[in-house]
C-alpha cells in the first residue's frame, strides 16, 4: 500500500530505488504533472521513468535527473523544491528517450516552476 504526502521540498539522499513522487507545474493556467519513480541512482544524479500528463495528452520517457534547476541563481541543486516568490525552482532532465523504443528525444528539459510535490511512500502490512 502506498501513501501519499506532500512536500516542500526533496533531497536526492533520501531517495531510493523504486520511490516515487508526482511534481505539478504550472505556466499561466497550464498545469502539466509529472509522475517520477526512480530507476537507478548515479553520483550525478538520479535515472528515472517520468509519465507526464499535460491536458488529454500523456508522454513516456526514462531521463537523467541531476537535480533541480533554481532559475535565479542558475546552480544544479541535489534536491527539488517548490518555486517562491524569489527562487523558480523547476524539474531538470538530461538524455531523454522514449520508454518503449529507447530512441532519443532530446538531450535536456527544463520545466515550468514546480507548484506541488507529492511523495509516495509504500507502507509495509
Amino acid at each position: 500500500m502506498e501513501t501519499k504526502q506532500e512536500v516542500n521540498k526533496i533531497s536526492f539522499t533520501e531517495l531510493k530505488r523504486g520511490d516515487r513522487f508526482l511534481v505539478e507545474t504550472l505556466l499561466g493556467q497550464t498545469i502539466d504533472s509529472y509522475d517520477i519513480t526512480i530507476t537507478g541512482k548515479r553520483k550525478a544524479g538520479l535515472l528515472v521513468s517520468v509519465r507526464k500528463v499535460f491536458g488529454k495528452e500523456v508522454e513516456e520517457f526514462t531521463a537523467m535527473m541531476p537535480g533541480g534547476f533554481v532559475m535565479i541563481t542558475g546552480n544544479l541543486t541535489p534536491y527539488i523544491k517548490i518555486a517562491t516568490e524569489k527562487e523558480q525552482s523547476c524539474l531538470f532532465f538530461r538524455n531523454i528517450k522514449d520508454t518503449k523504443t529507447k530512441e532519443k528525444i532530446c538531450s535536456s528539459m527544463r520545466t515550468t516552476p514546480i507548484q506541488k510535490i507529492a511523495l509516495f511512500k509504500t507502507v509495509k502490512q
